[in-house]
């Protein structure tokens, strides 16, 4: 299946997944690689993807396959999400929000919003030449630590480095993953 960056953070994911299944989000899904292996693993997902290839690639994939994944093509701004959700993966999207005030704004209200028990969350290089000139630009754990207390989670761990980059498990202490 296509993708950006590698399939090999997923057994690091499956490792932290809640056993249980449940719902989860998937936030900028591509053409669904995560998306698939989550709702082999049990949950249902909304995978959430603007670009309209790769919306048109992922609804083609989940017709074929009958899996438990329901496509929006959408900015995750204006996508309609559920009220709650089990697992949220965010890998290497958020940064994009942080180049203008605006849109971390938006990012910010997104956060406050949504409802979940474990955050997936995957950083990016502060020195990658596309974040010069960012509004926001912090390091790998802060930006972790900014998402989880927006979310409402209080624990940040890093779970893996991946090519270079940071991803971090944020959940709650009342609730910690599995």
């Amino acid at each position: 299946m296509p993708h950006v960056h590698g399939f090999d953070r997923w057994p690091t994911i499956e490792a932290h997944l809640p056993r249980e299944g449940g719902t989860a989000l998937d936030i900028g899904a591509n053409a669904g690689l995560f998306s698939f292996a989550l709702a082999r693993s049990g949950y249902t997902v909304t995978a959430v993807e603007r670009s309209e290839k790769e919306a048109y690639v992922l609804r083609r994939l989940v017709a074929a396959s009958e899996l438990p994944i329901r496509v929006i093509k959408s900015s995750i701004f204006d996508a309609p999400l559920g009220d709650h959700y089990r697992v949220v993966l965010a890998l290497n999207i958020f940064h994009h929000f942080l180049k203008t005030e605006p849109t971390l704004h938006r990012l910010e209200r997104l956060l406050r919003d949504l409802a979940t028990d474990h955050v997936f969350f995957e950083s990016h290089d502060p020195e990658e030449v596309q974040m010069r000139g960012a509004f926001f630009n912090p390091a790998p754990q802060e930006f972790a630590a900014w998402v989880a207390e927006r979310v409402g989670l209080d624990v940040v761990r890093l779970i893996g480095q991946p090519e270079d980059r940071s991803l971090f498990l944020l959940t709650s202490r009342d609730g910690a993953a599995a």
